[in-house]
């Protein structure tokens, strides 16, 4: 999910801190492909994924809403 907040910036998942949150991006080359994550309770797991998909992940470690 990318969100268009203000006009001319782009944000979308990114890999910072290991974990993959959103962030304000400048291309599509930050877009966390190949990365994906583990949720259980009480568990957050950043991994390296066997493939380059790029939006392979359950949700953002923080809420897009915040960046509105």
């Amino acid at each position: 999910m990318l969100a268009h907040t203000v006009p001319g910036i782009v944000q979308g998942p990114a890999v910072h801190d290991g974990v993959i949150r959103y962030a304000e991006i400048e291309s599509a080359a930050v877009l966390p492909a190949g990365w994906t994550d583990e949720q259980r309770p009480g568990t957050y797991r950043l991994r390296e994924g066997a493939d380059e998909l790029v939006f392979a992940l359950a949700v953002a470690a923080d809420d897009p809403a915040r960046h509105s």
